[in-house]
This record gives structure tokens, sequence and C-alpha cells, in this order.
């Protein structure tokens, strides 16, 4: 009796560490997730204000090698936010969040327009437009796309960002 009463115990112990360990792997999984979501949402935002303060840069110089230095560099930022955009959509799984992502990707594309408007201004040597342009149209719309991101699940956001 005695040996049947410490076999059950023995078996009920082996399960509940099978349960606990089960469980824990799957929490684990999940932290692992979700802080690399954040990371992502945080490379991105990071990126999308340099490429903004690059850009605004770029308006206001009269350097022109300062400028093809900066056009360089803002495209290579523009291509790595192109990899890590297609990293989040590939993870965002939540109808909400991708309705709010493809909003913010819809915001990209004019972005990235009005990034070629700005070059394209720029080229053509018409300061004041180009300077006006900038101001009121595409690194405004960088900053807005960044600020989409944050708002997407609590997945996608860091209370340490605004």
């Amino acid at each position: 009796m005695f040996l049947v009463l410490m076999l059950a115990m023995l078996v009920i112990s082996g399960f509940q560490q099978y349960r606990a360990n089960s469980s824990m792997a799957k929490a684990t999984e999940e932290v692992i997730s979700i802080n690399g979501r954040i990371i992502q949402a945080v490379r991105w935002r990071g990126a999308t204000e340099t490429a903004t303060v690059m850009l605004m840069g770029a308006t206001v110089t009269t350097d022109a090698v300062l400028a093809q230095q900066y056009d360089a560099k803002v495209k290579e930022v523009i291509a790595g936010i192109s990899k890590i955009q297609e990293g989040i959509v590939a993870q965002t799984l939540d109808p909400q969040e991708k309705a709010v992502l493809d909003q913010a990707l819809v915001e990209r594309k004019a972005t990235l327009a009005g990034v070629a408007k700005v070059w394209e201004l720029k080229g053509a040597g018409d300061v004041v437009e180009t300077q006006r342009y900038a101001d009121e149209g595409s690194p405004c719309r960088l900053l807005a796309i960044s600020r989409h991101k944050m708002h997407l699940s609590p997945c996608w956001r860091s209370s340490a960002i605004p």
C-alpha cells in the first residue's frame, strides 16, 4: 500500500513538473517574441527619425557634397527601414494591428514619394520651394508614421517611447 502511494505521488509530481516546464517554455517564447517586436518598432522609429533629421539637413544645406552624402545615407536608412518593415508585417497577425500597420504603410508610401520630391526640388536648385515642401510635407509624415507604429498593440509599444 505504501509503495502504491509513493508511486502515485511520483507520477503526479512528474506530471506537474512536466506541465510547469511546458508553461514556462511557452511563457519564455512569448516574452522573447514580444521583446523582438518591441526592438523592431524602436529600430523603425529610430531609423525614421534619423532619416527625417538627415532630410531636413539636406534641405537647408547649400553644400552640394554634403547634400549628396545625406542623399546616400537617407537611401541607406530607408532600405533598412524597408527590411524592418518586412519583419514587422510578417509577424503581425492580429486584425487590429494589421489595420493600424496598413495605415502606417500607406503613410510611408506617401512619405517616400515626398522624399523623392524633396530631392527633385533640391536637384532643380529651388531652395525656397525645397525648404517649404520639407517643412510642410514629407519629413512631417515621417514622424507621423513613427507615432503610428508606437500605437499598435501593447506588444509593439515601449513605455519609454512617448
